[in-house]
């Protein structure tokens, strides 16, 4: 008896070892960012985890969950397997075409959008009922790849073909990245967008074996990145915790403009001023909580700053 109940256990982590695929490989993370009203700030942006597997139909699969602004959503988990190097999410008891990277150049494909859809989307806006929503096309316009960790990764570049049936919806996937997934957000985005603002984007994808991020971004959003300047001696932020007053003094160099925005912790702009050499911020108004102060001077960030207000 002994001898079986260390088998057991044994053999289960091992069956759930042997399986693994290459799309959403357990551990697997991507940073993206949300549709911004204002083009110089961010509004929020989304993670995705695979941070669990499962067996359904005999199929091993990854659990992603969302979470918004560091927040766990819960009802916006999605599962996906990959076969023979198609990828399906599992949804109402069925395995839905997520991609298809065994595709070749030229080929169509019809492929399904989850429906939660709704909360990956870094567009705005505007989109059709999901109980309309059922499927999409792509045409696969081209093929390239890319140099990575010392292993190519196929682009797949696509172009929507548009449809009048309402059984189809104008869908964009823009680049297709193996292992990665398209570029327009996990799950593409909607043709319909709002006026003003811009596009939400890719920040970055990791996983054991790979780490691939946009080429301004970091993977990271403000309230994670406050890695300290070698020149933070020459800018004093005090005090710290904080009231009413914030004071600020910076490197005294003539005739030069600094500029200050202070973050909430969701990374949203609550503040955002042209400051003097030494400063004295109103912030009477916050609430009590972490904020983040970021000075820049000609476009480069200076110093980033943690700050809490009592």
């Amino acid at each position: 008896m002994k001898i079986s109940k260390i088998l057991i256990p044994l053999f289960i982590c091992f069956q759930l070892n042997v399986f693994s695929q290459n799309f959403a490989p357990l551990g697997a993370k991507w940073h993206y960012q949300y549709w911004s009203i204002n083009t110089n700030d961010f509004v929020s942006f989304y993670t995705l985890s695979a941070e669990r597997d499962t067996i359904i139909d005999q199929k091993y699969c990854t659990v992603l969950t969302l979470k918004k602004n560091n927040s766990s959503e819960i009802e916006t988990e999605v599962i996906y397997s990959e076969q023979n190097n198609k990828v399906y999410f599992y949804e109402n008891s069925n395995f839905k075409l997520y991609f298809d990277y065994s595709i070749e150049e030229g080929d169509t494909l019809n492929l399904s959008v989850p429906e939660n859809f709704l909360n990956f989307d870094i567009s705005c806006g505007g989109i059709a009922d999901s109980s309309l929503l059922k499927l999409y096309r792509v045409k696969i316009d081209s093929i390239t790849t890319g140099f990575r960790n010392n292993s190519f990764l196929r682009v797949y570049h696509t172009s929507s073909i548009i449809s009048e049936d309402n059984n189809y919806f104008n869908w964009d996937l823009g680049k297709v990245v193996e292992r990665i997934g398209s570029l327009n957000g996990f799950l593409g985005f909607s043709f319909l967008q709002c006026l003003g603002g811009e596009v939400g984007y890719f920040r970055c994808y990791s996983d054991s074996s790979y780490q691939i991020q946009h080429p301004s971004q970091d993977c990271n959003y403000l309230i994670t990145n406050l890695t300290e300047s070698p020149d933070n001696e020459k800018i004093k932020f005090y005090p710290n915790p904080f009231s009413s007053q914030l004071i600020i003094e910076l490197p005294q160099i003539i005739n030069s403009k600094y500029f200050l925005k202070l973050y909430n912790s969701m990374g949203q702009i609550i503040k955002s001023e042209t400051i003097t050499q030494s400063s004295n911020i109103d912030v009477s108004e916050l609430k009590q909580g972490v904020y983040f102060c970021e000075i820049s001077n000609k476009g480069a960030v200076l110093q980033r700053k943690k700050l809490v207000k009592n």
